[in-house]
């Protein structure tokens, strides 16, 4: 034998319905969006007399109200050029780059790239990254394409933020909606991080 108890409950009449089969009560809850395909006819009922159009109304806009407010192109552009400074900043801490010391070895490091046979490398030409490399007990060409990977990174710290500003300021506002735009901004900090990381 089967019983069913039905009233609403809250601001939207959420229908709290108590169906009792075989003396076990069994409860399930309505709310004015749900649907009511595999319902029974007197659930159907209640929802019919209690869940008015002005009910829905009123329940959509309270769901609305919770969604996040979408964020504008400049907020999204504000959080992407955020992120990169923190990146840059995380960068500076932690791998300790310094203009003076990786401008000079940069400028050994080319001189050695270009020059065809080690054997006519000049050793006056790159004192920096010669004592370096005696001192690491590597080749000096080893060294210097090693420096010139490290160069492209901290040309990348350099110029990246810039970059990437103007990167955020063109694809973001050119996004369909709120999570092309901010895959677009993911899309740029990834490229980033990529970059000052040398792979």
């Amino acid at each position: 034998m089967e019983n069913i108890t039905i009233f609403p409950t809250g601001e939207f009449n959420a229908l709290t319905f108590i169906k009792v089969i075989d003396g076990v009560n069994h409860r399930g809850v309505i709310n004015p969006l749900d649907d009511l395909t595999d319902k029974p006819d007197e659930v159907k009922e209640a929802v019919a007399k209690y869940h008015t159009p002005e009910i829905k109304a009123a329940y959509i806009a309270h769901l609305d109200s919770l969604k996040p407010a979408k964020l504008t192109d400049a907020e999204i552009i504000a959080q992407g050029i955020e992120s990169i400074s923190n990146i840059i900043d995380a960068a500076y801490t932690t791998k300790g780059w310094k203009i003076s010391e990786y401008g000079a070895k940069k400028i050994e490091a080319e001189y050695i790239i270009d020059v065809l046979d080690v054997a006519d490398i000049d050793a006056e030409k790159c004192r920096i990254l010669s004592a370096e490399a005696s001192e690491k007990q590597c080749s000096v060409v080893e060294l210097a394409t090693a420096v010139i990977g490290k160069v492209k990174q901290y040309e990348a710290l350099i110029a990246g933020p810039r970059q990437a500003e103007q990167a955020f300021k063109l694809a973001i506002p050119l996004a369909t909606d709120q999570a092309a735009k901010i895959a677009a901004k993911d899309k740029i900090i990834a490229g980033f991080k990529k970059a000052i990381s040398g792979e």
